[in-house]
């Protein structure tokens, strides 16, 4: 990839001061981090999961672990690990 040219770079210096970066409600991919860094393959199967289960949390809060293992169609011991992991609140 090449670098900007001094115009490209002060058209988007213009139009970064007229407009503000958009954080949607739904957050960040599943496949990239925050700072846009590619996930590796353990923390992109449990970011997957972790959002998966928010999803699903959203519709009905009342889930126990059972229940959201079994909705999600995966192993008991994933979902209580993922959900430990980036403090997802379960009810027991």
């Amino acid at each position: 990839m090449g670098d900007l040219t001094p115009e490209e770079q002060s058209a988007i210096d213009a139009w970064l001061n007229k407009n503000k970066p958009v954080k949607y409600p739904t957050g960040h991919s599943s496949v990239y981090d925050e700072f846009g860094n590619k996930r590796v393959t353990l923390r992109f199967r449990m970011a997957g999961i972790a959002k998966r289960i928010r999803s699903t949390l959203k519709k009905d809060p009342t889930m126990t672990y059972d229940e959201l293992a079994e909705y999600l169609i995966m192993p008991y011991d994933d979902v209580v690990a993922v959900c430990r992991k980036h403090n997802i609140k379960v009810n027991t």
